[in-house]
């Protein structure tokens, strides 16, 4: 019998929040002697210390404003037993400014944006020195919540210096393949300081969300199943504009994804399917497979001669794919079926595609609402029904 299993909800899998709280002994990138607490069960909740973990952020927008607004909902249930945790951040940077804190005094939750007014001008090197020189003595994480190429660059610095990474910038998961395997050679360094855990490299958000994709991947594949082929609906921002067709234009349709935050302020970059086929990279080289950007099929939504357009004079011109995409609906609907854009990842044959496909309503990938997103995997253990997950995406939170 294959297996089939769907998690869905608000709150899927280990989002960035709970990639910190799990702390550098959980089973993702990283070294394999890695310190583990053993707590005496005999003690008192009350009699265990209080560990103090430096964060540093990087990117300030609205996926790190977000993060940042959780950490501070989360500082008292993360202080409690048996986590007994004190996240501190002592340094955030965005494209202009930063600021810096300690361990001692650091950066508020609840005023960071009048300290980062004040902050000083942006200074990456700075930036990654000082959390080096913190992670000499204390447990420390950066998170990169940018779509930065130039950010991923320090990841060997922060890892070499002992600084653990999270991210969820898809830009080395899908980047050169030799500044990825450089970056995964780090994690199996120990740490320099005498009782801190070696650094780990943490990207579970980089694909899905909140939904567990990586690491229920990464799962089947350690205890020994193959993988054959991964398909879905990859992006939220795709995925509500072509669940709003039938009732809406197209060009109505992406207005209403950008105005709601799914998209990026130029939805040529989601209508483009790069951030889509970035997504497919990072699952094929969690397959062994050493694919790149330019390995897969990608079908843009962009006519070649809009590609060259300012912003505002692509959105002005956008009507005027309306009528072809509204052939391509009709067509599908003739034959009952519904538009998905997706990924298909053919691990056997080494092939990757992301392209527009009609789907039976019935299909799970036609049954999807709203920003949905869904990922199946067909593998050795599950040839008769593939193993699937379905994230549910909140208006009010930006879809990664």
């Amino acid at each position: 019998m294959g297996l089939q299993k769907r998690f869905s909800g608000r709150s899927l899998g280990p989002s960035i929040p709970d990639q910190i709280a799990a702390g550098p002994s959980s089973p993702v990138r990283g070294s394999q002697d890695q310190c583990r607490s053993e707590e005496n069960p005999m003690r008192s909740s009350s009699d265990i210390e209080v560990r103090k973990v430096a964060i540093g952020l990087v990117g300030a927008g609205l996926v790190g404003a977000a993060l940042l607004d959780q950490l501070r909902a989360q500082a008292a249930a993360l202080s409690r037993y048996p986590l007994r945790l004190e996240l501190c951040l002592v340094a955030l940077c965005t494209s202009r400014k930063q600021v810096l804190g300690s361990i001692q005094e650091p950066v508020s939750l609840t005023n960071w944006k009048e300290r980062l007014d004040k902050g000083i001008m942006n200074d990456l090197l700075h930036f990654q020195q000082h959390l080096s020189h913190i992670a000499t003595k204390h447990l420390t994480i950066v998170v990169d919540c940018t779509a930065s190429s130039f950010v991923p660059g320090l990841y060997q610095r922060f890892l070499s210096s002992g600084v653990h990474v999270v991210a969820a910038n898809k830009q080395l998961g899908a980047g050169k393949l030799s500044e990825y395997k450089a970056v995964l050679n780090c994690v199996s360094l120990p740490h320099s300081a005498p009782g801190l855990p070696g650094p780990t490299f943490r990207y579970e958000a980089t694909v899905g969300a909140g939904l567990p994709i990586i690491s229920t991947l990464q799962s089947l594949l350690l205890t020994g199943d193959t993988v054959h082929l991964i398909e879905g609906v990859f992006s939220g921002s795709l995925s509500f504009i072509f669940n709003s067709l039938g009732t809406t234009s197209f060009s109505q349709a992406v207005r209403d994804a950008q105005s709601r935050g799914y998209t990026e302020p130029d939805p040529r970059i989601d209508l483009s399917g790069m951030d889509v086929a970035r997504k497919a990279v990072i699952l094929a080289r969690e397959c062994n497979l050493e694919l790149s950007l330019e390995d897969v099929s990608v079908e843009s939504l962009v006519p070649q001669d809009m590609q060259q357009l300012k912003p505002a004079e692509f959105l002005e011109a956008l009507h005027q794919l309306d009528s072809g995409m509204s052939k391509r609906i009709h067509a599908a609907h003739k034959h009952k079926q519904v538009l998905r854009y997706v990924a298909l990842l053919d691990v056997g044959q080494r092939q990757c595609k992301v392209a527009l496909k009609e789907y039976d309503q019935g299909h799970a990938f036609g049954s999807l609402s709203g920003s949905d997103n869904v990922f199946a995997f067909h593998t050795q253990r599950c040839m008769e029904s593939e193993l699937s997950a379905v994230a549910l995406q909140p208006t009010d939170l930006v879809t990664l």
